[in-house]
């Protein structure tokens, strides 16, 4: 309200080329542009994000992506990013700090600035959202916006996380088609991590009940035959956060 404008008006999470290229999707974004209500028309991804990246610079229509990156992801998106970036696409960075924990007891936290100086020392990200929730976030980001150069005791930090699987779902979907009972085990991930990274249980909850009910036939296998190429245990994960279903919203944050 009271706004003329926006900057940037994203597609939210496409799931596909197909769905990122939809007519009517389409537009609905360019009429915005037109008509001067957008600035700029661009999509945001979650998942699946390679393939979305390179149908924004296929598409010669989107002119800024959203995407996923940290120092977990370079392989995974890296190399189409700086694609993205070469074609012109403006390149926002966001899930920089890699779930904030390397543990779901939250006992090792990861350095955020140097989480966040790793990915702003991309010559390929143009800037990076970021969640404030107290004054010394705000006075650390601000302190980076002037020296994004690492120290070494920071170059450090970041090697040293990359043995360990921790908690971040790298959203590259591998596992969408493994489980024999078709568990959206993509979604299940990501609600995982809404609980343990971000201490958003009350999202998680959410993101498990729009799921189908199904999530329970794990009790009926032995062993998961889902096999994740990031080291994460999908098994133990899935037993772990499906127990939101039954706790109240009201006890949860």
């Amino acid at each position: 309200q009271g706004v003329d404008f926006v900057d940037i008006l994203y597609l939210h999470r496409p799931s596909s080329k197909a769905a990122a290229m939809n007519e009517e999707m389409l537009n609905g974004l360019r009429k915005a542009r037109d008509e001067g209500k957008a600035r700029f028309v661009g999509l945001s991804t979650h998942s699946n994000q390679a393939e979305l990246l390179e149908t924004a610079v296929e598409s010669k229509f989107y002119e800024v992506v959203l995407a996923g990156y940290n120092f977990r992801l370079e392989e995974t998106v890296g190399s189409a990013i700086a694609k993205a970036a070469e074609a012109g696409i403006g390149i926002v960075a966001m899930k920089t700090l890699a779930g904030n924990y390397l543990d779901k007891e939250k006992t090792i936290p990861i350095n955020k600035s140097a989480a966040l100086k790793w990915v702003l020392q991309d010559k390929n990200v143009h800037t990076a959202i970021m969640s404030i929730h107290n004054i010394e976030e705000l006075e650390l980001y601000k302190s980076i916006m002037c020296n994004i150069d690492m120290t070494a005791r920071e170059k450090e930090d970041i090697d040293s996380y990359q043995p360990i699987a921790g908690l971040y779902c790298h959203g590259c979907e591998t596992c969408k088609t493994q489980c024999p009972y078709g568990l959206s085990v993509p979604e299940i991930m990501r609600a995982f991590m809404y609980a343990y990274g971000y201490g958003k249980t009350l999202k998680a909850k959410e993101v498990i009940e729009s799921l189908v009910s199904n999530i329970d036939f794990c009790k009926n296998c032995s062993e998961c035959q889902v096999i994740c190429p990031n080291r994460l245990n999908v098994a133990d994960r899935i037993k772990d956060i499906q127990r939101l279903k039954n706790v109240p919203s009201e006890f949860l944050t």
